[in-house]
C-alpha cells in the first residue's frame, strides 16, 4: 500500500479530481483508495468498504473506516466520472513530458468483459470473448510502453471497425496536439475507415489485404510482379524508392508504406 501511495503521488494524481464534492474526505482520497484496493486485492465497490477496516489506510490518511461506506462511495463514483476528462489530460500530459518518445506510436484495442445484472443500459447479450454472455466493450489506447491514457466503456456487441471514425473524433477533441502514429489491427480496417485516419493526418500501421493497399495507396503492383519471395530482401534494394529500414523493413520513399 505504501508502494502504490508513492506512485500515485509520483504521478501527481490527486491533480485531476478538481470537482469535488461536499464531503469531509476529499475525493481524490477515495479514488486513491478504490485504486489500491484494485490493485492489491480486487473486490466490488461493496465489499472493498470491509477490506478497507481491515488495512493500514486509515491510519496511513488519518480518517477513521467508518467514514468510508457503502452508501459514500456509491454517491462519490458520480464525482470521479466527471472527472474522468481531466484525468486522461492529465495522464497524457505527464507522459507527454516525461517519456516524449514513449507518444510516437500509440496502440489502439478493444476487449470485453461480462458481468451479472439487468439495469446497466451499456450491457448487450452477443458474441464476445467470453463466449455468447452480457457484456461490455472496453476501449484503451496505450503509449509504446503500455501505459494507458485513454478509455471508454461502450455498448455490448460494438464492432471493432465502427469505433475507429468515433475515435478520431475524440483524439482531436481531448488531445488536439496529439502528434502520433496510430497502432491498431485488421478488425479495424475498412477502406472508410483508412481514408479517414488519413484525413486526419495521423500515421496508422495496421494489417491490410492486398486490394486494400492497391485501393487506398494506388501502388501499381504489376511493375513489382518479378519479386522472388527468397530474393525479395536483395531484389527490393535496386529500387530506389524504397528506403531499406532494417533486415526485413523497407519504406517507399513517397507515401511510406512498408
Amino acid at each position: 500500500m505504501a508502494v502504490l501511495k508513492e506512485i500515485w503521488n509520483e504521478w501527481k494524481l490527486d491533480k485531476p479530481f478538481k470537482r469535488d464534492s461536499n464531503s469531509s474526505i476529499k475525493l481524490s482520497l477515495i479514488a486513491m483508495i478504490l485504486t489500491i484496493n484494485k490493485s492489491l486485492e480486487p473486490l466490488s465497490k461493496f465489499q472493498a468498504c470491509s477490506w478497507i477496516q481491515k488495512t493500514w489506510l486509515p491510519m496511513m490518511y488519518n480518517f477513521s473506516p467508518e467514514q468510508i461506506n457503502p452508501s459514500r462511495v456509491f454517491r462519490e463514483l458520480g464525482y470521479i466520472e466527471d472527472c474522468k476528462k481531466d484525468i486522461c489530460n492529465h495522464l497524457y500530459k505527464s507522459l507527454k513530458s516525461r517519456f516524449p518518445a514513449s507518444m510516437n506510436n500509440v496502440y489502439y484495442d478493444l476487449s470485453s468483459t461480462t458481468f451479472s445484472g439487468a439495469k446497466c443500459i451499456l450491457i448487450k447479450w452477443g458474441h464476445c470473448k467470453e463466449g455468447y454472455l452480457n457484456h461490455v466493450v472496453l476501449a484503451l489506447l496505450v503509449n509504446q510502453d503500455g501505459l494507458p491514457f485513454y478509455w471508454e466503456v461502450l455498448e455490448g456487441n460494438t464492432a471493432d471497425s465502427k469505433t475507429i471514425v468515433w475515435l478520431l473524433d475524440n483524439l482531436k477533441r481531448l488531445f488536439p496536439k496529439l502528434n502520433t502514429t496510430l497502432v491498431f489491427d485488421r478488425g479495424m480496417v475498412s477502406d472508410n475507415n483508412l481514408f479517414k485516419v488519413e484525413e486526419s493526418e495521423y500515421k496508422y500501421i495496421t494489417a491490410m489485404d492486398k486490394n486494400q493497399i492497391k485501393k487506398i495507396t494506388n501502388i501499381d503492383f504489376k511493375k513489382y510482379s518479378f519479386f522472388e519471395i527468397n530474393k525479395v530482401e536483395k531484389q527490393i534494394t535496386k529500387l530506389k524508392e524504397f528506403t531499406k529500414i532494417n533486415d526485413t523493413t523497407s519504406l517507399s520513399g513517397n507515401r511510406n508504406y512498408q
